[in-house]
């Protein structure tokens, strides 16, 4: 095993002379270059690891010659064109790995007819276009299922509900649409998935209420992601039934009545997010015994700042593909703001020592209220916190008050609780 370390260069083509070679690992390097065709003849290879590197061209087709793979690991490079047919030849395969590429077309619906001994498919973070296959439904012994990231179209396969070991589901930042009747039947249809742990639909174009059935699924459940959508109803109470969720995301939807009475039922819950709907009552805050974290709409928020600040938005020409507007800032963050930032703001404040610092200490919020994760975006609190804890120390800044003044106006406007933080505690950023 090589990976973990510096090497530069290509991958030689002659490893293909050591045919009893069986492992093969070469992550987290600086090599580049293509695969070599020449693998192909590894036919005792059964793990192959070339993720984090800059690897280019295509998958070989040849490839397929090798029947003997159980981990094929080609995730975070620059590969690009599609997915060989010739790769559903690899029978013993457990782990597909190629996410983070540029891999185009479509899903080979072989993958779910001949790979039966698959447990991870991952392929997110690419450029995937066309349906989800209905053949992966006979991937009998499948446990992680990630394709977000892509371009996926068409409805969720009903199929998945025959995955009865799926622990996890992500297929959020696609373009999948509800069925003829505009209706959620796969949320249903997954409550035959009795091990899974963790949902991700958001960023979908999801049309329909969510079925009575939500509180059917498995009792494992204790992550559910769903905004960005277009769901409608009432929250049904049967949600509460997810006894064990510790993550539940139904926000920028079309939900509307009460807001669920049984919801301090959750005893377990720590982070509920409902902003941008059209929802009634309040939000019981008490009655949980774990400690819960009700954030208002904080990656919306970041964006804010970025506009504000840079004077780009997310859907500025220059962002497709994989490039967006919280990569591009996080590749100039801190050292070369001056890239970035608008170029009228930049000279108004970067003579002043305090006023830069107050730049650097804004981008750095927007950057952790628009982590791609939920999970690591920091609490409406600590942002209230952050920003409290700027006001006091740059209160001598006229030109840092009032870009303090018009981000905290922003932040007030877009916390559904209505308020700064409300205790001082310190910030964590």
């Amino acid at each position: 095993m090589l990976d973990h370390n510096q090497l530069q260069g290509t991958i030689l083509p002659t490893l293909s002379a050591c045919r009893s070679l069986y492992y093969l690992a070469l992550s987290y390097n600086q090599l580049h270059g293509s695969v070599p065709p020449e693998f192909s003849l590894l036919t005792s290879l059964k793990y192959l690891h070339l993720g984090v590197n800059s690897v280019t061209s295509t998958i070989p087709p040849s490839f397929g010659n090798l029947s003997a793979f159980v981990q094929l690991d080609l995730s975070e490079n620059e590969l690009s064109g599609t997915i060989p047919n010739s790769l559903a030849n690899f029978s013993k395969l457990k782990v597909l790995d190629l996410s983070e590429n540029q891999i185009s077309g479509n899903i080979p619906w072989e993958i779910g007819t001949k790979l039966s001994n698959l447990v991870i498919l991952s392929l997110w973070g690419n450029q995937l276009r066309g349906n989800i296959p209905n053949s992966l439904g006979n991937c009998s012994l499948l446990q992680e299922l990630f394709l977000p990231i892509n371009r996926l179209s068409g409805t969720v396969p009903m199929e998945l509900a025959k995955l009865n070991l799926l622990t996890k589901l992500y297929l959020h930042t696609n373009q999948l649409v509800s069925d003829s009747s505009n209706t959620l039947a796969f949320l249903t249809a997954l409550t035959n998935c009795s091990h899974l742990q963790e949902i991700d639909m958001a960023n979908n174009t999801l049309i329909g209420v969510l079925p009575l059935s939500i509180g059917q699924l498995s009792s494992n459940l204790y992550e559910l992601n769903l905004p960005d959508n277009m769901i409608s109803g009432s929250i049904p109470q049967q949600i509460v039934n997810l006894t064990n969720l510790t993550y539940l995301n139904l926000g920028t939807n079309l939900f509307s009545g009460n807001i669920p009475s049984r919801i301090n039922r959750f005893h377990v819950l720590e982070e509920l997010y409902l902003y941008r709907n059209n929802l009634e009552g309040a939000i019981p805050k008490y009655g949980f015994s774990g400690n819960v974290s009700i954030q208002g709409d904080v990656y919306s928020y970041g964006i804010l700042i970025f506009e504000m600040v840079i004077r780009m938005s997310p859907s500025d020409d220059m962002f497709v593909g994989d490039m967006t507007l919280q990569k591009w800032v996080r590749s100039a963050f801190p050292n070369r703001l001056a890239e970035i930032v608008d170029g009228r703001l930049w000279r108004g404040m970067n003579e002043n020592i305090e006023d830069n610092k107050c730049l650097i200490s804004f981008i750095h919020i927007g950057l952790h209220c628009s982590s791609e994760s939920p999970r690591e975006r920091h609490s409406i609190r600590d942002v209230g916190n952050a920003l409290e804890s700027l006001k006091v120390s740059l209160m001598g800044s006229a030109t840092a008050s009032n870009l303090i003044a018009t981000i905290s106006e922003l932040f007030e406007n877009n916390n559904p609780t209505g308020t700064m933080a409300s205790d001082s505690q310190s910030s964590s950023f």
